[in-house]
């Protein structure tokens, strides 16, 4: 059974593990305060030598209007840096 942690240390530990599986940082941060926009799926195909690479990198990954959806079910996100595997 899983103990019983608070949000922070929730938080602070999904932090950790986003170093371990190769972020150079990470942070919290609240989810509706991430923006979502429309242009970055065409950044990724174009301007990214990792496009399809990874299952976190589109195509695979949320279209913008179904990640926008999601976002809305959540309080709490964790940004790992940096973004684009080349």
């Amino acid at each position: 059974m899983w103990p019983l942690l608070s949000i922070e240390e929730d938080l602070n530990k999904f932090c950790q593990l986003a170093i371990k599986f190769g972020a150079s940082d990470a942070k919290p941060i609240k989810a509706e305060d991430i923006i979502v926009r429309n242009w970055v799926r065409l950044k990724c195909q174009y301007g990214c030598g990792g496009y399809g690479k990874r299952l976190t990198c589109p195509p695979y990954s949320p279209k913008p209007e179904e990640l926008r959806k999601v976002l809305k079910e959540y309080e709490w996100a964790v940004r790992g840096f940096p973004g684009c595997v080349t």
